[in-house]
């Protein structure tokens, strides 16, 4: 029997996001601060007659077997390389699900970067953009894995530099949010618009930069804004926000120990929320 190929998905972390515009086709323009953490899904991968992908997860929330961004993305490619194989895909689900971490597009990419690899497929910047707008406006950061200032859709990739070492405690309240409704609740929404951080020093673009669609959650779910509240107030907090379209939030910290006690500090009063510290991957 063939070993699979064993391979690990990291959580990405939207320091800031600014939604600019709704373009006509429906999308959203956003700008937005990525950067990636020490929190990983872990993805087994082997050769097969037909493709076949199955979760192994601890969280309620539950992903379709056969509707996922693992299947879409490889009937997208089948459609265009009717050659390329099938695959058994497991996944241990250690990234919160639906939760604005990325998770399921951290997994297409990882996905992508093994198709391409066991195919040898010659994808183009302009396909990975493709595959973003038809999958996962997330799966072309995720495929670039390092810090970054994203626009457009998400397609639009510019290495961001972190310079200092930083510890984050994120907090996920364990109930997910739709990415699409919060969105579509922004829309009713007016918005001062940030100053463009591209030049900025990392710790000042996340300090000075903000989450627009924060005050959304915060609308539909009061315990968001409970959640940034105790974090902020917790020792050497550098930084409280929400990643992405939530309903994970975070502090940052510049001390090692001090966000493992904080961790401890939080689990203490959140003793049903999913608390864990990570590292940021700079």
């Amino acid at each position: 029997m063939i070993s699979p190929r064993v391979f690990r998905a990291s959580a990405k972390i939207n320091f800031t996001l600014d939604v600019l515009r709704k373009r006509e086709d429906g999308y959203h323009q956003i700008r937005s601060l990525v950067a990636f953490v020490d929190l990983h899904d872990e993805i087994h991968i082997t050769r097969s007659d037909k493709l076949n992908v199955s979760f192994i997860s601890d969280f309620e929330e539950q992903i379709s077997q056969q509707n996922n961004s693992l299947t879409r993305l490889h009937q997208y490619l089948k459609f265009i390389y009717p050659k390329i194989y099938n695959y058994r895909i497991e996944i241990k689900k250690n990234i919160p699900i639906s939760a604005g971490l990325g998770g399921g597009s951290a997994d297409a990419a990882i996905f992508l970067k093994y198709l391409i690899e066991d195919n040898d497929l010659n994808l183009t910047q302009m396909d990975l953009q493709e595959i973003g707008f038809e999958i996962g406006a997330d799966i072309p950061v995720c495929f670039y894995n390092r810090p970054a200032l994203i626009n457009g859709i998400g397609e639009h990739i510019t290495e961001a530099k972190i310079n200092k070492k930083f510890y984050l405690v994120l907090v996920n309240p364990m109930f997910s949010i739709s990415t699409k409704y919060i969105y579509k609740k922004y829309d009713h929404r007016a918005s001062v618009k940030n100053i463009n951080p591209q030049n900025m020093p990392f710790e000042d673009m996340i300090k000075y930069g903000k989450n627009d669609l924060q005050d959304v959650v915060i609308s539909q779910s009061k315990n968001v804004k409970h959640i940034i509240d105790t974090i902020a107030q917790t020792n050497k907090c550098y930084l409280a926000r929400m990643t992405g379209s939530g309903p994970t939030c975070f502090g940052v910290y510049q001390d090692e120990d001090n966000a493992r006690i904080n961790e401890f500090e939080l689990k203490k009063k959140f003793p049903k929320y999913w608390i864990k510290m990570v590292n940021l991957i700079s």
